[in-house]
């Protein structure tokens, strides 16, 4: 296997996250070469192995390296052999690290690589490749982490079923051992979890102010450092919030179930039943951004994290305007123009950075 390959469409391709013609594309290179499916299944096998690994950091410099050297190899060996390498479908030339999908899977492609490459006795790069292997696939690694910068999203399989879609600007840690007793993870930011019950082994989500453990369900759990307050809303199914910070009494834990939400802050009052707002709640996994009768202010980081802009107010009497909208997949230039009908101001600024101006000042 001397030609390039793209790892970003093999590891959608594992992931379930490819198309129809892209995924048909992918079958047609595996069995264009006799000796491929024996390796696509071992690779497959490491891919499985690695869900719920951690992402260090030291693999995805070693694997870039290593792309690198690899490419300058099979470049003089084609043109030695006067061949011409092809590479798999939908491929993204030798930038084999710049995923489409998000760069969780990068580190994957390490272990992929190394054993197709092991398997078919490229000598050169053995060791390289072998260390590779064994950093990822050590069962003593720290938990694996997920985490999206300002205006992204990711959507997280995991293999036990479980569905995550984690919010802009958050970040999710797997427990080392996430497979063992308890499928635990941890949160910073904001994530939609859609968990496969297995009463044998509880999934839990703790958060620096709450617990929550699913019970069969569809629940959105957002604890942001900014954020007054931990929010927990149910969709489906039901789950059991548990303040970190309560004594033990009537409030510290509060089974909710669908259509309910519950709050908690860093002190001593516990679990909060609130009313749902389903559409705020749930809307940003799907693309829509939702708020109701929400003060400017605090609108802001949300608008923030969610589209990467910085909106200050030209005057901190605007941050106490009410705001109610849906926006449907709409870019922030709209929405910064919508914002400005509703409050009374325009906008000013360029790029990322602008102010709101009350239309008195105007």
């Amino acid at each position: 296997m001397t030609e390039p390959v793209d790892w970003a469409a093999l590891a959608r391709y594992f992931a379930e996250e490819c198309s129809s013609d892209e995924r048909a594309a992918m079958d047609a290179w595996i069995a264009a070469n006799p000796h491929r499916p024996a390796q696509v299944e071992a690779l497959r096998a490491v891919w499985t192995r690695a869900e719920g690994m951690p992402t260090p950091h030291e693999v995805d410099a070693a694997w870039t390296g290593l792309v690198v050297r690899m490419t300058r190899v099979g470049a003089a060996e084609s043109a030695a052999s006067g061949s011409v390498g092809r590479t798999t479908p939908s491929s993204r030339g030798t930038h084999a690290i710049a995923w489409s999908i998000p760069a969780r899977r990068a580190w994957i492609g390490s272990a992929v690589a190394a054993t197709i490459l092991l398997a078919a006795g490229v000598g050169a790069f053995r060791p390289e490749i072998t260390r590779l292997a064994q950093r990822i696939a050590s069962p003593e690694a720290g938990g694996r982490v997920y985490a999206t910068g300002r205006g992204e999203r990711d959507v997280i399989r995991l293999t036990d079923g479980t569905q995550i879609v984690l919010g802009p600007a958050s970040r999710l840690t797997l427990a080392p051992r996430y497979r063992g007793g308890t499928r635990s993870v941890s949160l910073e930011g904001t994530a939609l979890f859609s968990v496969w019950h297995d009463a044998a082994h509880p999934f839990v989500v703790r958060t620096a102010r709450t617990v929550t453990e699913d019970l069969g369900t569809s629940f959105v759990v957002r604890d942001y450092a900014t954020d007054a307050v931990s929010r927990v809303a149910v969709r489906e199914g039901h789950v059991r919030v548990t303040s970190v910070y309560a004594a033990a009494g009537a409030d510290r834990d509060r089974p909710l179930q669908a259509g309910d939400a519950a709050i908690v802050a860093a002190d001593a009052r516990g679990v909060e039943p609130v009313t749902a707002d389903a559409a705020a709640d749930f809307d940003w996994a799907d693309g829509r951004f939702t708020v109701h009768d929400v003060r400017l202010a605090d609108l802001l980081p949300d608008l923030a994290r969610s589209y990467d802009i910085d909106i200050t107010l030209a005057d901190p009497a605007l941050g106490d305007q009410r705001v109610s909208a849906t926006w449907a997949n709409q870019g922030a230039d709209q929405i910064l123009a919508d914002l400005g009908t509703i409050v009374h101001a325009h906008v000013e600024g360029v790029r990322k950075r602008f102010v709101l101006v009350p239309d008195t000042t105007r």
